[in-house]
């Protein structure tokens, strides 16, 4: 049997010629080959620059180093032909020359990223560059960044990643990673293909995400719409932070056992400069409106002395509230500067050591103001350090010769609704537990302390060590955006999905509201509102987990949502994928090649319309159904569906898809109900996915 002429892989990558290099080929069947003569040839000349034969029954000729030149201009080729070598070194058989391959020599290329191993990346992103050079300046066809888990599983690559045609190097690519948790620790690792072939792979970097306080404390909330296919994302950020005012150079905050603060004085609120004067003022991060509802828990500390004063930005308005003193009892006395009149009910004469409650709702002009006294210790309390528990206009169930009280007579009120927008809140001379104000004015009467941050809270102030009256302990003009993530809750790759974006300028973008309508059923979601501070980096995250049941099957575009409920079909759903076979001679069976990253579905859909997303259906009162909403509802599906925008579409069983429709809905009209009945089929094509942040923002169905 002749030697079969050998083949030489056409596909040769570019290698350092200060390298040894093995060039390997195949035979398809013949005789027994012991030894292999290699050809090397000048590609611009034709004239042979190296030749060698081997002894071996391998199929590989290795060609030592300096063999060749780097960065040959044309470069080379090689061809390789077969031998049988009796004991004397006789050519008993020999083959044809194999096919002449091109290739190129060039020095090793250099690979270098921005990150250091080791390094902390403070935000949950990091944008890694990926800098490609070579000595003989081969052009860089691309390059690919890889995210692995600390365990170096695969969670993320940017693919293939061009550059503009024909640059040389040095040559830089550059990918951002979205969604890294905090105090995880990552690896990136850069893959390059040069112009002839050349792929350098970097080690493993490994570097850790991590980011600090300042937080927005618990205020968020995410309530699924079950329903309408969404899940509803609140957030009421309050940035509230009073400061401290008082008649004594240098004097800081008292706090009596860490949960009270103590504002007593002996001359009462008249200004802050004067005597030993204390009060609290919150004048910025908030905003009250007409309607509210105030609570204020505290123990008063003068009589016939201002308690608390709530003014608008310029004070031009005032609403004023006096602690005040009848001969059976103490109330409290509103007026505001507008001729408005209020009188509480009256309470028994405080000694210095009660617990009293004021409640204080307005909505429109009806005021319902009540003071309650919770409790109250038999000893009065002590004022100064002389144990004197009597001193002039304290509060004091001890009468003095020079104390003279008016008759509580409860007088008739005066209320208006008030105009002005109120934004700073002030408190004086009296021991303060904690403040509430909230724009729920549907509570009922209540003395208990609400436990948390609420969407309508507007101010909360507990004083336990502190004067922070909002839910957060930033400063407005420290927040540039607020941002909110979402992930599997269960998820190893353990990445964020920003969602949403809002930019900062005034306190009413601090209130957020946001349909989700991008999430399968079943599946725990972890949401998370971060604040993007002014230099760009992030503040601390604030997590809720949700779970989604879907009651349908619906469909968005990120402006628009369609719910199908009646015969909803999923027609012969394909999952495209490039693959290829082929049939070496000698092998009984065929070699499949998949080496395309294609991997998508498609397939058709069709629905029942039966009129549920018209503005006025009646379909759910009364399970009928309507021509004219059925006409409707199929009209705007049908435009909905031609609108060129990618879709999303989430089930009641938990699918998900990212899809495009790629063709021309069809409308089949069913005669037994007189044409009045639709049912809409259309195919699509998938586009992403919906936890990919990149293929979220390619779609259009986030603006971040």
């Amino acid at each position: 049997m002749a030697l079969v002429t050998p083949i030489i892989d056409e596909d040769i990558s570019a290698f350092d010629a200060t390298e040894q290099y093995v060039f390997s080929f195949l035979v398809m069947g013949g005789d027994q080959v012991n030894a292999n003569v290699i050809r090397i040839k000048d590609n611009a000349t034709g004239v042979d620059v190296y030749t060698n034969t081997t002894r071996t029954y391998n199929y590989y000729h290795a060609i030592p180093s300096n063999t060749l030149q780097n960065g040959h201009e044309n470069g080379y080729t090689v061809s390789i032909k077969t031998q049988v070598i009796g004991d004397n070194n006789e050519i008993i058989e020999e083959s044809e020359w194999s096919n002449e391959v091109a290739f190129f020599c060039f020095s090793t290329p250099q690979v270098s990223t921005n990150i250091i191993d080791g390094s902390i990346i403070e935000g949950s992103n990091v944008s890694v560059s990926v800098t490609y050079n070579q000595a003989e300046k081969e052009i860089l066809n691309y390059g690919i960044i890889n995210l692995y888990d600390e365990q170096k599983n695969l969670i993320d690559t940017s693919l293939e990643l061009y550059h503009e045609s024909g640059i040389v190097p040095p040559t830089t690519l550059s990918y951002k990673f979205n969604g890294l948790s905090n105090g995880t620790k990552y690896y990136i690792r850069a893959e390059i293909l040069t112009e002839y072939n050349t792929r350098v792979i970097t080690d493993y970097i490994g570097f850790t995400a991590q980011y600090h306080d300042p937080v927005f404390h618990s205020m968020f909330f995410a309530e699924p719409n079950n329903c309408n296919g969404y899940t509803l994302l609140k957030s009421n950020v309050v940035i509230a932070n009073g400061k401290y005012i008082s008649g004594i150079n240098g004097e800081q905050p008292r706090y009596i056992d860490k949960q009270n603060i103590d504002l007593v004085s002996s001359v009462g609120y008249i200004d802050s400069t004067i005597g030993d004067s204390r009060s609290v003022e919150f004048d910025n991060g908030y905003s009250i409106p007409s309607n509210f509802l105030l609570r204020l828990w505290f123990n008063p500390a003068l009589i016939n002395k201002t308690l608390m004063l709530i003014y608008d930005k310029d004070r031009s308005y005032k609403l004023q509230f006096d602690y005040c003193r009848g001969t059976d009892f103490d109330y409290i006395e509103v007026t505001d500067s507008d001729g408005a009149y209020y009188v509480t009910n009256g309470v028994e004469h405080s000694n210095g050591n009660v617990n009293d409650f004021l409640w204080v709702k307005i909505v429109g002009d009806k005021w319902d103001i009540r003071l309650e006294q919770l409790s109250k210790d038999k000893t009065n309390a002590v004022w100064n350090d002389k144990n004197n528990n009597c001193k002039y206009n304290m509060t004091t169930d001890e009468h003095f010769i020079v104390e003279n009280f008016e008759e509580y007579i409860k007088r008739e009120n005066h209320t208006h609704v008030i105009e002005y927008a109120l934004t700073d809140l002030l408190l004086a001379d009296g021991i303060f537990d904690k403040v509430d104000i909230t724009t729920d004015t549907s509570i009922d009467y209540t003395t208990e302390k609400p436990s948390q941050f609420t969407y309508d809270t507007l101010l909360d102030a507990d004083f336990n060590e502190n004067l922070n009256g909002g839910s957060s302990d930033i400063v407005l003009d420290q927040v540039s955006a607020v941002v909110i993530k979402r992930k599997e809750s269960a998820s190893s790759k353990n990445l964020w999905t920003t969602i949403y974006r809002k930019k900062i300028k005034s306190l009413d973008d601090l209130k957020i509201k946001y349909k989700d309508y991008m999430t399968p059923a079943f599946v725990e979601q972890t949401y998370a509102l971060v604040p993007i501070m002014a230099d760009g980096t992030e503040g601390g995250y604030i997590e809720i987990n949700t779970t989604p049941k879907w009651n349908g099957t619906f469909i968005t575009d990120g402006t628009e949502t369609f719910k199908l409920v009646s015969s909803v079909i999923y027609d012969s759903f394909t999952q495209n994928v490039s693959i290829g076979t082929f049939s070496p001679i000698g092998k009984q069976y065929p070699t499949v090649v998949q080496n395309a990253t294609t991997n998508y579905r498609s397939g058709t859909i069709s629905t029942n319309i039966i009129g549920t997303n018209t503005k006025d259906n009646t379909f759910y009162d009364n399970r009928t159904l309507n021509r004219e909403d059925i006409v409707k509802e199929t009209n705007d599906f049908v435009k909905f569906l031609t609108n060129g925008k990618s879709k999303i579409m989430v089930d009641w069983n938990g699918n998900i898809l990212l899809f495009r429709v790629n063709s021309t809905p069809s409308i089949v009209y069913n005669a037994n109900f007189g044409n009045g009945k639709t049912t809409v089929q259309f195919s699509f094509v998938e586009q992403g996915k919906y936890d990919n942040q990149q293929d979220l923002i390619d779609n259009n169905l986030i603006t971040i």
